[in-house]
């Protein structure tokens, strides 16, 4: 592909991106459903993995924080409602339960101090200084040098996957396993650049391997955030002496077990992602 062709690719890469969170916060202020709380967070991780791409590429004359906090506060707050909305979703299978429907009460406590945090969050977004950064990231990008960026694609989706399987084979923290999440997005979207720039057979080959173990991780992130409620809310019974009942402790065995078994394959997708992109390249 040639040199302007590269960054014509580039600049529609990032303006579909930078438009679609424009008018998905624009109508989320009226109505932060599902979905469009899931586009936002999608669109933002991808921003975020060009930033840190264009930060490379200038030689940090570029700042990726620096760009991406106008997002940051909306970043969070949807963040804690996506939390509920996955919990929720898990335990509508097994809510014929009585203690089940008790913890989904617990969890959905917090659903409306969510909501008001994230409508609160939407409105206040600066939508002129969110334009005015976008206008700065589309003329980096006319001025970048096209000859590194298919490299730099290639070292960052290195670098994403070997921080990924460092965090898998630790202990991991609450923070660790949304950052093993987000560090898997940003690796997805310098493969979808990388595909976008030098289109083959075998970088759709990776790209169908990455959105595969991106699901696989996405259910055993689930699952641990699932978890670390359940903790919460025996605790919680514990102050009232109350047992939390058969059927929670069997569903914690259940996603414990669960996600035993998804570690397991997991570290050695990771690893396969490695050997590919390698490979290819």
């Amino acid at each position: 592909m040639s040199k302007s062709r590269i960054k014509t690719v580039l600049l529609k890469y990032h303006d579909d991106i930078s438009s679609s969170l424009s008018k998905t916060v624009t109508i989320s202020i009226d109505n932060p459903g599902v979905n469009n709380i899931h586009n936002i967070r999608v669109n933002i991780k991808k921003l975020r993995a060009l930033y840190k791409l264009l930060e490379r590429l200038s030689g940090k004359m570029f700042s990726e924080k620096q760009h991406a906090i106008l997002f940051k506060k909306i970043f969070r707050e949807t963040g804690k409602l996506r939390d509920i909305q996955i919990k929720t979703k898990i335990l509508d299978n097994y809510k014929s339960a009585e203690s089940v429907k008790k913890l989904i009460g617990y969890i959905d406590a917090s659903k409306e101090q969510a909501l008001k945090s994230i409508r609160n969050s939407l409105a206040d977004f600066n939508f002129q200084k969110y334009s005015e950064s976008e206008n700065l990231v589309k003329e980096l990008i006319t001025e970048l040098p096209s000859a590194e960026i298919e490299n730099e694609c290639v070292k960052f989706i290195i670098r994403s996957a070997k921080k990924i399987k460092r965090h898998l084979e630790s202990e991991k923290s609450t923070e660790q396993i949304h950052e093993i999440r987000k560090l898997l997005k940003e690796l997805h979207a310098a493969s979808d650049i990388l595909f976008l720039i030098k289109e083959s057979k075998a970088l759709k080959n990776f790209l169908k391997l990455v959105k595969n173990t991106e699901e696989n991780l996405g259910k055993w992130h689930d699952n641990i955030i699932l978890l670390v409620s359940l903790s919460e809310f025996f605790n919680n019974l514990k102050k009232y002496n109350e047992s939390p009942g058969k059927e929670l402790i069997n569903l914690e065995n259940e996603l414990k077990h669960q996600n035993g078994v998804m570690l397991g394959y997991l570290i050695p997708e990771i690893d396969n992602l490695l050997k590919c992109i390698k490979q290819e390249n």
